[in-house]
């Protein structure tokens, strides 16, 4: 109960802070590692450096298990095997990970490259994507109250809390037509702390997502379009969501 307290309280703390040019820091999520060099979808060592360089304090990976078990950043490994030059969707072992250069640049990243970056950085938050090994994952990063999971279910949400996840994220994919009565219902009812909503979801529901803020529940928002535009996010970060997922936005510079 301490730790919630503690992290909800550094929370609004954070979200109260503004900038007059750039985004306020507080704000941004560094989506799959952050960008770099205009690429994304990297989940590299240099991306999440960079993240780190330039203050943020919130970074969402996407894990993935190697085929002797050991967690890595990888979003999918057809995805990463393109990137790398392997061939078709081949889960690798944990050897051959690392050997391998993500766009012949960039390097791949293992849990204890993480798990070390946690420890030289202390003040920024792991946002884990894709993974369901929650146990594991905590036996690697003994950090519950610096990790934040995305759970694709309810089933998976409280999976995630029974396993030791303080701060699980209700991330299924809602559509801008969903049943809201029904989903407000099912919240509630599963007691959800933290959601992420989309685009189009959040456009046709911000009063919904209004609604949800001061009934106490964080709201992550992916939305291109928002990010893109800090005016935007300016004017409705706070009110109708808490956290924006970004590529190339930075607290200490303008978006690129």
């Amino acid at each position: 109960m301490i730790k919630k307290v503690s992290f909800w309280a550094f929370l609004f703390w954070s979200f109260c802070v503004y900038a007059q040019t750039i985004l306020p820091e507080d704000y941004i999520i560094a989506h799959a590692g952050g960008g770099i060099d205009g690429q994304t979808y990297l989940n590299c060592l240099e991306g999440i450096e960079n993240a780190l360089k330039h203050q943020v304090k919130y970074i969402e990976i996407d894990l993935a298990e190697t085929s002797d078990g050991h967690i890595v950043a990888v979003h999918d490994w057809h995805h990463f095997n393109n990137m790398t030059k392997g061939e078709d969707s081949s889960v690798l072992t944990l050897k051959d990970f690392k050997k391998r250069k993500i766009l012949n640049k960039y390097t791949p990243v293992s849990i204890d490259d993480i798990k070390r970056l946690m420890v030289e950085y202390e003040n920024w938050i792991l946002i884990a994507d894709k993974t369901e090994n929650y146990k594991k994952l905590l036996e690697k990063l003994p950090f519950p109250e610096r990790i934040m999971v995305e759970t694709i279910s309810f089933k998976d949400y409280h999976k995630a809390l029974d396993a030791g996840i303080i701060y699980p994220v209700f991330s299924k994919r809602l559509s801008e037509d969903s049943d809201i009565d029904l989903l407000h219902k099912e919240l509630k009812e599963n007691h959800v702390q933290i959601m992420t909503v989309g685009e189009g979801f959040y456009f046709k529901n911000k009063e919904f997502l209004k609604l949800l803020r001061k009934e106490g529940m964080e709201i992550i928002l992916f939305s291109p379009q928002v990010i893109a535009d800090q005016s935007i996010v300016k004017k409705e970060a706070g009110v109708y969501f808490d956290l924006i997922y970004s590529d190339f936005c930075f607290p200490d510079e303008p978006c690129e």
